[in-house]
């Protein structure tokens, strides 16, 4: 087994911030919710494709998603679980929605848990 996935359940449980017995009791706030993230990167999808001619409230939208990602990436430095590269953010907007329209039950997750899987399935760290 990679070194990478042994590390994946404790990073899981570390993005999350809370057990799932905990998250049972207390349950999952909509905006923390896979389906939040995929909305929002949706929109960023549209806005690009759409260069000058996109709607306002996609511009809008998109803004969530790109911070959300960009964010998830600056706390993701160093990681063994996902390797990158030189990818840009618009990239693996593009990554993230392409994997969830795939695998919809992450929508229903914590949204940095679909992000995750999405870039450890498409950008896996080389073997040492």
């Amino acid at each position: 087994m990679s070194r990478s996935f042994t590390i994946l359940p404790l990073f899981l449980l570390m993005l999350v911030g809370k057990s799932t017995s905990s998250q049972a009791q207390v349950g999952i706030e909509d905006d923390s919710k896979g389906t939040w993230l995929y909305h929002y990167c949706q929109s960023s999808v549209r806005a690009e494709d759409a260069g000058k001619n996109a709607e306002p409230t996609d511009i809008e939208d998109a803004n969530q998603c790109i911070d959300y990602i960009a964010g998830f990436m600056d706390a993701s430095y160093n990681t063994t679980l996902f390797c990158t590269g030189n990818a840009t953010t618009g990239t693996l907007i593009r990554i993230y929605v392409n994997y969830m329209q795939k695998h919809p039950k992450y929508r229903d997750e914590q949204r940095g848990i679909g992000l995750l899987a999405a870039l450890h399935a498409n950008y896996p760290c080389p073997s040492k």
